[in-house]
């Protein structure tokens, strides 16, 4: 039941994160989603990570998905925390 509910909440967090950071990349979103883009960045996470532990846990689960679980949350985390400032000058998304 678990791994069901982080399946659904990875589907849909990852949906509106990403139509989010498009909006945001495109500057046709306020200023004020930000907070919203990132809370759902932390559910990501969050339930990615709950499946990687699942996948660990379960009898005859496979390590490497797992391992691959926390790498890639971890590459999130990393590559989302810095980015607290969008240039909306040129459009173009980038951070400074």
């Amino acid at each position: 039941m678990i791994v069901r509910i982080a399946q659904w909440v990875l589907r849909i967090c990852i949906g509106l994160a990403l139509i989010l950071g498009i909006l945001f990349w495109t500057s046709h979103a306020a200023d004020s989603l930000v907070f919203v883009h990132m809370g759902l960045g932390i559910l990501v996470v969050i339930s990615l990570w709950t499946l990687g532990l699942a996948q660990a846990l379960t009898k005859g689960g496979d390590w490497s998905l797992a391992i691959g679980a926390v790498v890639v949350g971890l590459i999130l985390v990393a590559s989302g925390g810095p980015r607290t400032r969008f240039s909306r000058a040129r459009g173009t998304g980038s951070s400074r």
